[in-house]
């Protein structure tokens, strides 16, 4: 059964100040430009979003506030609404990689169902030779660092290769959080809704576990990875902000809801230590200073060191390699 549904850009934002950097940031300049063309297509562009965690949720409402200003239609879907001759837009983030297959299998799909044209948002990228070896110039792969770039035109020669900075590195965090329930009665709603889309017992975790995080007395918030990308020890899960909360993302409310707890936890804090690349990031939207560990292959340092005008807050802290390595 087809569950795609379209959603059309909402009205956008008009307060000072608001407007994501994306929009006149030169390194964005390409990716814009190129979903610019998509605006005039006969019928919407079909957007997956990249499952995950918390910080995943920030790339997918700095992904909508993308969608806004360029007034760009989608409908949001999965892997099995996909259909021939569609457009499919796909969900940066870190998914591109050996240690997780979603990404790989969606791009799969779109070789088997016969694509119009398929656009990977801002992305890390290693591994999947074979698959990438296999797309064609029907695939445009944007990615987030240098290393990314020089993969995928090595593995995937026939594919289109672009770098542009993670999108979430160009959100507004006024807009989003001026998007936050407000109010009982906006509160109730956004409950409701939770309610509707089987969720709502992993909002009330999340909120829970999230409300437990705080900056100690010096307003230092520590934030270590609990997975397999922690590149030495791990840290516990209870304290891994990005880890509290994980879905596929395929509803906007819920995106714009976690990404701006995620934000406001961050704002807490005076300075924040962590392995996670989002919690970083969030630090820097928010005007916190970060210091960001790297993780096991690389990504965390690579994606800072690609754009270091958009993180002035992070201090990347160099590590010994990992016992073994």
């Amino acid at each position: 059964m087809n569950t795609a549904r379209v959603e059309s850009p909402t009205a956008p934002l008009t307060t000072p100040g608001t407007a994501p950097l994306f929009l006149t940031a030169a390194p964005w300049c390409h990716l814009v430009e190129h979903l610019q063309r998509l605006s005039t297509l006969e019928r919407p562009c079909l957007y997956i979003p990249n499952p995950g965690n918390a910080g995943d949720a920030l790339i997918a409402a700095a992904t909508w506030q993308l969608f806004d200003a360029l007034a760009l239609p989608v409908r949001i879907g999965r892997r099995q609404d996909i259909r021939e001759g569609d457009v499919v837009l796909l969900g940066g983030g870190g998914n591109l990689v050996p240690l997780y297959s979603d990404m790989a299998r969606i791009l799969e799909a779109c070789l088997t169902i016969g694509v119009r044209e398929t656009v990977l948002l801002p992305h890390t990228v290693r591994g999947h030779e074979a698959l990438l070896g296999r797309l064609d110039e029907r695939f445009h792969l944007y990615c987030r660092d240098a290393p990314s770039v020089v993969h995928v035109r090595q593995a995937a020669p026939r594919a289109r290769a672009y770098q542009a900075p993670d999108l979430a590195q160009g959100l507004s965090p006024s807009a989003l959080l001026a998007r936050q329930p407000r109010g009982v009665a906006q509160r109730i709603k956004a409950l409701l809704h939770w309610a509707w889309i089987h969720r709502l017992g992993r909002q009330l975790r999340w909120h829970a576990g999230s409300a437990a995080l705080h900056p100690d007395a010096q307003g230092l918030l520590t934030v270590w990875r609990s997975d397999e990308e922690a590149r030495t020890a791990r840290g516990m899960v209870h304290h891994d902000l990005s880890t509290l909360y994980r879905s596929d993302f395929l509803d906007r409310l819920e995106v714009e809801c976690v990404a701006g707890r995620f934000l406001s936890v961050i704002a807490r804090a005076k300075e924040v230590r962590t392995d996670r690349l989002h919690v970083a990031i969030g630090a820097q939207l928010m005007g916190r200073r970060a210091i960001l560990k790297d993780n096991v292959y690389g990504k965390n340092f690579a994606v800072v060191r690609a754009y270091p005008e958009l993180a002035p807050h992070i201090e990347l802290l160099e590590e010994p390699p990992p016992f073994g390595s």
